[in-house]
């Protein structure tokens, strides 16, 4: 069994399929039907559980570039039939991180400044969130700096322009905030 390398290439609404070893492109999965110039779904994040491939994207539909923000989705991806197998939260605003965790599949729902486990909110912050890491009963995640302010939603009374990491506990829903000198956060991985 070849062990394979899936590449993320999200200006190409594509993730590249490549043999670990050699490095060679061997498939693809594409969400564009023609060589379209511009990327239509902006898709974010790749992630395996129980065999599965799943995908993270700003617009299911191909309509992000229009500014419309609530067509978001985590799917989940046949790679036998090429095409998606379900899909398993529609309506997201510029979903990232798949985090599965204890059967559960977490994710940062970056422009409502939320942490969802499955359809539920967990945690609500008051920045673009984005970059997840679970142990145990603490989550680690990441805030950026938001770059278009005026797409958020006037549904929050106060945004947080910083750019760090949430510590946030579970256990007793309480949270400390490590500011860090950078505009971005993109992912958070722990290391044992």
């Amino acid at each position: 069994e070849n062990k394979l390398l899936f590449i993320n290439e999200t200006n190409f609404d594509k993730v590249g399929i490549y043999e670990m070893e050699s490095l060679k492109r061997i498939n693809e999965i594409s969400f564009s039907k023609t060589e379209n110039k511009r990327e239509l779904h902006h898709i974010n994040d790749v992630a395996f559980f129980n065999d599965k491939i799943y995908l993270s994207m700003f617009s299911l539909n191909g309509v992000w570039r229009d500014e419309i923000w609530n067509d978001g989705a985590i799917v989940s991806f046949d790679l036998k039939k090429n095409k998606i197998d379900k899909v398993i939260h529609h309506g997201l605003k510029q979903p990232h991180t798949i985090l599965f965790s204890d059967q559960f599949l977490y994710f940062c729902n970056s422009m409502d400044c939320q942490v969802k486990k499955d359809k539920e909110t967990m945690i609500e912050f008051q920045g673009y969130i984005r970059g997840l890491y679970k142990k145990n009963n603490i989550f680690y995640v990441g805030q950026s700096e938001i770059r278009r302010l005026s797409r958020i939603e006037n549904k929050f009374s106060n945004i947080s322009r910083d750019t760090g990491i949430h510590i946030w506990s579970q256990e007793d829903c309480t949270s400390f905030f490590i500011n860090i000198p950078s505009t971005g956060v993109f992912d958070v991985i722990g290391c044992n």
